[in-house]
């Protein structure tokens, strides 16, 4: 498998994907649009490499450290299970912790509010679980002491079936509460909802009325924070919270950003002063692989302003690495031409003559290829790993692309420093300086032989052994980022698109409002409301109210967002025919329903659109843009919500209006 080659092309299926999802008609508005969906960054971000080294680990078990930690007996003997494949995992005490998951038990074992950020799979899980099992161990009895959030109901799903794992027979009980949870048995059969499994721990609370019952409160409650909104709204939920809770636990913490971060940050001001703990008595964790950054300080502002609480930047707990071993008589190769039938070939690491060609013409010296291959001879299947192994664990340039992935970096970053001897930690820093010990082992290479360089590097690393343990363990991150919406110039004479929010257009100087496209022929139209709440267009628009245009304020100046329930006004330059694209039932909305059509003027430079007959507008803002921009406009202009289509007919169904923002989701949960 080639990751980056499968990057590329889930890249070219998800643009082509949003490029057909809305079907733009005007030539000169997808061609911009194309251009934007084309350049770097708008869909997403990466591919960024990595290699999974090995955690540093603490040394001692924690039955060894039960003393220093004041661990609860009974958590040293939990945890044992076997699981589906017949595996036998070991109990808590006999563990050997992470470097990093030993840092943030003391951190929270002492009450302190902590981060953990570190890699997909290094244990942040059991990092804020064992803290909670051993307060919960320590304090037995029902009430709700540990509350985690987790942004998607599958997170809280995966995470149940573990904590019944590591609670089975400990006597802490723990519960799932979210949208699915049956209120009890009867419910659950009469809306074909999940019953109890029979193989379930006791400890595990399945409905919702044992949740809320005060003999059976669970003391760890898994929830998302929509759910909890409603928790704590409900006076029959109010009860489950009160001062025995200890612990908020934010699971994938930097999701919760912009709006939802702001409603959530209010949600945990709400939870703690119901539960009085506004003293900085509640414990805050979150955890994350990607809240990150230069320094701690952008992530302790980050915690603060989410929990309301003190966090230290001592208190930020990331994964630590162990040292690469040195390497034993280094030898660096000379620069090879790789070409992309040589990359394809790569495709099929299994032939030991595939890889012995590929080596010999471009990796290593023709001796230590020979002496490799005699070392492997009789290893069977596993004779290419191994030889790769031998040969990569002397070869200087890969050691230099190991150093250079010991944080995530693109491709880019990796060629740049290979040419310049600045690791991509230090360009990204103030001094961008190569430091006295490294050398530009590439300098002067041509930039598209040097990417497949390191891309073959990166493939024969992945399949090599040494040791009987893989060489490097390579990660690829891409973040994938939905349509945020496309805003344009209102200048007819310009049309500027812009791929987030403008107020005013850049080259011209005329306002900018978001851009719509009709579902089913592709008609673009502009969409902006009326700035002024108290213009009712609904008294014109519906049949059994309808009232003459005149009756309507003359002018009004257009906004981009929707004031409170004030109607849509939609304005378009050029309407096309596209009565043909339609296959619609064009007579399936009743005619009230429709936007209706008045003749407008429209000024750029202000904004403000005059019903009627207009002809001038004499805003103070006609100096400050172009001449063509200066006179009154006369776009085909429609009040009210589009539910069929002026230029095609169609319409969508549902009661949802057939014209539709250039905007794609960015979460589904």
């Amino acid at each position: 498998m080639q990751p980056i080659e499968i990057v590329e092309k889930v890249k070219a299926n998800y643009k082509n994907y949003i490029k057909t999802a809305f079907p733009v008609i005007d030539d000169d508005l997808r061609s911009q649009m194309y251009v934007s969906i084309d350049q770097a960054n708008l869909l997403w971000r990466g591919p960024y490499l990595s290699l999974q080294r090995p955690y540093k680990t603490a040394g001692k078990t924690l039955s060894e450290l039960k003393d220093d930690l004041g661990l609860h007996p009974k958590l040293l003997s939990a945890g044992k299970y076997i699981d589906d494949k017949g595996d036998r995992h070991l109990p808590f005490g006999q563990w050997r912790l992470f470097t990093h998951q030993y840092e943030a038990l003391e951190h929270i074992l002492s009450g302190s509010n902590t981060i953990i950020s570190s890699g997909t799979g290094s244990g942040k899980t059991e990092a804020f679980f064992l803290p909670i099992l051993n307060h919960c161990l320590k304090n037995p009895g029902p009430g709700i002491k540990a509350l985690i959030l987790y942004p998607m109901n599958a997170l809280a799903n995966d995470q149940h079936e573990r904590f019944a794992r590591y609670l089975a027979g400990t006597g802490v009980t723990f519960a799932r509460y979210t949208g699915d949870t049956p209120e009890d048995e009867r419910n659950a059969e009469k809306n074909n909802k999940e019953l109890r499994p029979a193989a379930l721990c006791a400890e595990a609370i399945w409905y919702r009325k044992e949740i809320r019952n005060p003999n059976t409160l669970p003391n760890i409650l898994m929830t998302n924070y929509s759910m909890l909104e409603y928790l704590l709204l409900r006076k029959l939920d109010r009860v489950l919270f009160d001062d025995r809770l200890k612990f908020l636990v934010l699971d994938e913490v930097h999701t919760y950003h912009g709006a939802r971060g702001i409603e959530v940050a209010c949600l945990i001001r709400r939870l703690k002063e119901h539960v009085g703990k506004l003293d900085g008595k509640l414990v805050c964790i979150g955890t994350s692989a990607t809240v990150k950054g230069d320094g701690s300080g952008p992530v302790v502002r980050f915690a603060k302003e989410l929990f309301g609480e003190i966090f230290l930047p001592e208190h930020i707990t990331t994964e630590k690495y162990q040292e690469l071993p040195p390497q034993g008589d280094p030898y660096l190769p000379p620069t090879p031409v790789i070409e992309e039938d040589d990359i394809r070939k790569l495709r099929d690491l299994s032939d030991l003559n595939l890889v012995y060609d590929f080596c010999i013409d471009h990796i290593a010296p023709e001796e230590l290829v020979i002496s490799a291959m005699d070392a492997v001879e009789g290893k069977g299947q596993d004779a290419p790993a191994e030889f790769l192994g031998l040969v990569l664990s002397r070869n200087a340039l890969f050691r230099a692309i190991e150093k250079a992935l010991n944080d995530p970096c693109s491709l880019d970053e990796i060629t740049r420093y290979l040419r310049t001897g600045v690791l991509p930690q230090i360009a990204r820093s103030e001094t961008g300086m190569a430091s006295e010990e490294e050398t530009a082992l590439r300098a002067g290479v041509d930039e598209i032989y040097l990417r497949r360089e390191v891309e073959a590097y990166l493939l024969l690393g992945a399949k090599a052994k040494h040791g009987g343990q893989p060489l490097i363990r390579p990660k690829v991150h891409v973040f994938w980022r939905g349509l945020q919406g496309f805003y344009r110039c209102t200048n007819e004479a310009c049309g500027k698109l812009y791929v987030e929010y403008m107020d005013t257009c850049e080259v011209c100087h005329s306002r900018c409002l978001p851009i719509e496209v009709c579902r089913s022929c592709g008609q673009d139209f502009y969409r902006a409301y009326p700035d002024n709440p108290d213009v009712d267009l609904g008294v014109f628009i519906n049949r059994k109210r309808r009232k003459n245009l005149e009756d309507l304020q003359s002018s009004f100046l257009l906004t981009d967002e929707e004031q409170g329930d004030t109607l849509p006004v939609h304005f378009t330059f050029d309407l096309h025919d596209n009565t043909e694209t339609s296959e619609e039932d064009t007579d399936a909305v009743a005619d009230e329903a429709h936007a209706q059509e008045v003749r407008a003027g429209y000024c750029a430079a202000c904004g403000r659109l005059y019903l009627g007959g207009a002809v001038d507008c004499q805003c103070e803002l006609r100096e400050s843009v172009r001449e063509n921009a200066r006179k009154l406009l006369n776009p085909r202009t429609y009040l009210g919500k589009i539910h069929k289509c002026p230029a095609c007919e169609g319409v969508y169904g549902g009661g949802m209006e057939v014209v539709t923002p250039l905007r794609s989701a960015t979460m589904v949960s």
